[in-house]
């Protein structure tokens, strides 16, 4: 006997909220560290698995999406520091990171504990 589609999609929530706080956690880091290609496979595992969470998730497709262009755009900027190609400013980009993942786990909070 399955699950109901409704518990399934609270697990799958739970998940994806749960690597969604590690993300955070190792995005953080990175900024503090100048590079470290452990830490950039850890954030780069973590957006893995974030997006095999979101695929089974369609509601928390349109803040999913926001992170993944908010994370692209971070990690745009931090290429551009290491290649010294021109200083980026890190910080208003962690900031929008910050808020599409405060976004997309608020909708996860929502599918954990629906009304």
């Amino acid at each position: 006997m399955s699950a109901p589609p409704f518990l399934v999609h609270e697990a799958i929530a739970f998940q994806l909220s749960s690597r969604l706080d590690d993300y955070g956690r190792d995005v953080g880091a990175m900024l503090l560290v100048p590079f470290d290609p452990d830490l950039y496979r850890r954030v780069t595992g973590h957006v893995d698995a974030m997006r095999l969470y979101a695929a089974e998730l369609p509601s928390v497709s349109v803040a999913w999406t926001e992170v993944m262009i908010c994370h692209f755009e971070l990690m745009h900027g931090l290429w551009r520091m290491a290649a010294r190609e021109r200083p980026a400013q890190l910080a208003p980009l962690r900031s929008r990171l910050d808020a599409a993942s405060a976004r997309l786990s608020h909708r996860c909070l929502q599918l954990m504990h629906p009304a």
